[in-house]
């Protein structure tokens, strides 16, 4: 079970295919959908800094995201702290 002390609540809105195969892999991993939100939200988030980049798989890069809306910097220092760990 999660601690949900710390905790945020969002809300997204998913194709009903694609929640359809989060309820399954789900169900084959024996997790709840949260759990695999929420890992996925941290592969990708880890991938991206950690590899330098802003952008997502939509090849929306740098262009798409302006550097005044704060990206760079989390990502300068999410790299930093991951990098300490």
């Amino acid at each position: 079970m999660v601690n949900q002390a710390n905790m945020v609540l969002r809300t997204v809105y998913l194709p009903r295919e694609l929640d359809n195969e989060l309820r399954d892999y789900a169900f084959f991993r024996g997790v709840s959908k949260g759990e695999i939100v929420r890992m996925l939200v941290q592969a990708g988030l880890k991938a991206n800094i950690l590899g330098g980049r802003t952008g997502f798989a939509d090849g929306k890069g740098k262009d798409a995201a302006s550097e005044s809306s704060g990206i760079e910097k989390a990502g300068a220092r999410t790299r930093k702290i991951v990098a300490a760990e």
